[in-house]
């Protein structure tokens, strides 16, 4: 192979990706790539026929391709080490959260030692408030009706007990909840839902940080608000 042909070959591999194909050896296989080009390209110069001489304009513009390269791959590195420290930094501050009780944008909960605080904020005054607890087989396993406060625009927060309509203890585990509020005509109420809980874990996962409620996985876009465990 020719030198040109050999700074070719380097310099396609990343123009055709737009990347080079192999990060953690793309310096090492561009520096083997160059020091090959230089001693081809030495022997060529030495070995020249007189009446043909190599053309300098051309070897000229390759070496300029092959230093557009070179900062290519530097700067996809540089990149890449940035994204790492980021991801770090969003890590790091999620670690916060462990311990804490949160509020997160999400009716599905879990059931374990502490008593489920859920909460519904409505859109408006409700004449009706029915809240259904649903298992993981999509069960009612508990139904709520709210009282004359709890049908009033607004927040309002229900703890259930963990007993199903019968009264009898549920497992722990994972459930979830629905609320349906009805205006004086029965028709439906704006209504948005949340619940409180304790963070045990965080995560990241394709670049995104996550947070878990006891199981239960929610990303950090969906924190309300924070208090102390």
């Amino acid at each position: 192979m020719s030198a040109a042909a050999l700074l070719n070959t380097a310099a396609s591999q990343t123009a055709q990706t737009g990347q080079p194909a192999a990060k953690p050896n793309a310096f090492n296989k561009l520096a083997e790539n160059f020091d090959s080009f230089l001693k081809l390209l030495t022997a060529q110069l030495q070995n020249q026929d007189p009446s043909e001489p190599l053309d300098t304009n051309q070897f000229t513009q390759q070496l300029v391709q092959f230093a557009g390269v070179e900062q290519q791959i530097r700067t996809n590195s540089n990149i890449d080490k940035l994204v790492a420290a980021s991801n770090a930094n969003r890590v790091a501050s999620t670690l916060d959260y462990i311990g804490k009780a949160v509020e997160v944008k999400s009716n599905t909960f879990e059931l374990g030692e502490a008593q489920p605080k859920l909460i519904y904020e409505l859109e408006g005054q409700a004449n009706e408030v029915m809240v259904k607890i649903f298992d993981k087989g999509g069960n009612v396993v508990r139904t709520i009706y709210g009282n004359s406060e709890q049908k009033e625009a607004g927040a309002h927060e229900i703890v259930w007990d963990g007993k199903n309509d019968a009264g009898t203890a549920q497992a722990n585990g994972v459930y979830r909840f629905q609320v349906l509020p009805l205006d004086r005509d029965k028709n439906p109420i704006g209504v948005n839902l949340s619940h409180v809980g304790k963070v045990t874990q965080v995560e990241m996962d394709g670049g995104d940080a996550f947070i878990y409620v006891g199981s239960v996985k929610l990303k950090t876009d969906d924190i309300r608000r924070v208090a102390a465990a």
